[in-house]
C-alpha cells in the first residue's frame, strides 16, 4: 500500500509540477507574444500606408502623364496655329520698319515734282512719279492696319488678363507702341539728318523699355502656364521658363510656311519689341 501511494504521489506531483511549469512559461512568453502581435499590427499598418502612398503617387504619375501629354498638345496646337496664321497677324507687324523709316519718299518726291533732274539720281517722269506716290500710299494704308491690329491685339490682351500688374504692363507696351510708330513717322518726315539722328536715339530708347516690358509680360504668361500644369516650386518654374524660351527661340517655332526662314520671314530680323537675344535691360524676373 505504501508503494501504492507513493507511486499516486508521484504522479500528483508530476502533474502538479507540469502545470506550474505551464503557467510560469505562459507568464514568461505571453509579455513576448504581445509584442510579437503589436509589431505584427505595426507592420501591418505600415504595409497599409506604404500601399495608400503608392497608390497616391501612381495616382500622381498618371495625373503628370495627363498634363505633360495635354501641354504637348497644346504646344502643337500653338505650332499649328502659328504655322497658320498670316506674317501680317503678327502680335507687333512692323518688322524692320525702324531702319525703313531713315528713309523718306517724299522727299524724292518733292524733288521730282521740282524737277530736280536725273543728276540726283530720281527719275523725273510722270509714271515714275505716280509708282512712287502709290507706293507710298500702300505704305501708309499697311501702317495704320497694322497699327489697328496691334491695339486690337492690345484689347484682347487686356481682357484675358485678371492680373492688376499685368494689366498695367500690358496697357504701357501699347502707349509705348503708338508712341514708337509716331517716332517712324516722324523720322519718314525729317527734313535733315541731325533730326532723323535724334529721332532714332529716341526711338532705340522706346524699343529698350518696351523690350524689357514684353519680357516681364512674358515670363508672366509662361510662370502662369507653369502653374496651370503643376510646376509651383520658383526654381522650377525657373528652369521651365527658361527652357521655353529656349525652345521658342528655334526657328520652327517662328516659321510661317516654306521659304519663310530666311530674312524677312518669321525667322529673320526681330521685331522691334523682340526678346530673342535673351532677356532685355531692365528686365525683371518674377518671383
Amino acid at each position: 500500500m505504501d508503494i501504492i501511494k507513493t507511486v499516486v504521489i508521484m504522479v500528483v506531483a508530476l502533474a502538479v509540477g507540469a502545470a506550474g511549469g505551464v503557467l510560469a512559461a505562459k507568464r514568461r512568453l505571453n509579455p513576448q507574444l504581445a509584442a510579437s502581435a503589436s509589431q505584427s499590427k505595426q507592420l501591418k499598418l505600415r504595409c497599409a500606408i506604404l500601399e495608400q502612398g503608392l497608390a497616391e503617387a501612381e495616382a500622381q504619375m498618371r495625373d503628370l502623364e495627363a498634363k505633360n501629354e495635354a501641354l504637348q498638345e497644346e504646344m502643337a496646337a500653338m505650332e499649328k496655329m502659328a504655322e497658320a496664321a498670316p506674317y501680317e497677324e503678327n502680335l507687333f507687324p512692323f518688322e524692320g520698319l525702324s531702319d525703313q523709316a531713315t528713309v523718306e519718299p517724299r522727299q524724292g518726291i518733292r524733288r521730282m515734282e521740282a524737277g530736280a533732274g536725273a543728276q540726283d539720281g530720281v527719275p523725273t517722269d510722270d509714271a515714275d512719279l505716280t509708282r512712287r506716290r502709290e507706293r507710298e500710299t500702300r505704305r501708309r494704308e499697311w501702317m495704320e492696319r497694322g497699327r489697328e491690329r496691334y491695339r486690337e491685339n492690345m484689347a484682347a490682351a487686356l481682357d484675358n488678363e485678371t492680373d492688376e500688374a499685368a494689366r498695367e504692363r500690358i496697357a504701357a507696351i501699347e502707349e509705348y507702341g503708338d508712341y514708337a510708330m509716331d517716332l517712324m513717322q516722324q523720322m519718314r518726315a525729317a527734313e535733315t539728318d541731325e533730326e532723323r539722328a535724334a529721332l532714332r536715339e529716341e526711338l532705340g530708347e522706346v524699343f529698350q523699355t518696351s523690350r524689357a516690358l514684353v519680357y516681364e509680360q512674358q515670363e508672366h504668361m509662361l510662370r502662369r502656364v507653369a502653374e496651370q500644369h503643376g510646376i509651383g516650386t520658383p526654381s522650377v518654374q525657373d528652369s521651365f521658363v527658361d527652357a521655353m524660351r529656349h525652345t521658342l527661340t528655334s526657328p520652327f517655332f517662328r516659321t510661317g510656311g516654306p521659304g519663310a526662314l530666311g530674312p524677312g520671314g518669321r525667322g529673320g530680323p526681330g521685331l522691334p519689341f523682340s526678346t530673342r537675344g535673351g532677356r532685355p535691360p531692365g528686365a525683371q524676373r518674377e518671383e
